[in-house]
């Protein structure tokens, strides 16, 4: 896990990252494989974005997605 990372968890747990950040995030934790390994709700919250098709499986963003749920 990358200190870059470790800010990010830092400011999702604490409230401080806004829906931008919190997808850049779990698109990095999805990619690196750590939302598996990480605490449940981790990887739940990152099965609930692939679900949505926020994130792919692989961890890219879909940003077109977040836009149309954004956006209505």
């Amino acid at each position: 896990m990358t200190d870059n990372q470790i800010d990010q968890i830092i400011k999702y747990e604490t409230g401080e990252l806004d829906d931008i950040g919190t997808l850049e995030l779990f698109g990095e934790l999805i990619s690196s494989g750590m939302a598996w390994q990480l605490q449940g709700h981790y990887g739940r919250t990152a099965h609930s974005l692939i679900e949505a098709n926020l994130i792919t499986r692989e961890g890219v963003v879909n940003w077109e997605t977040y836009e149309d749920k954004v956006m209505g």
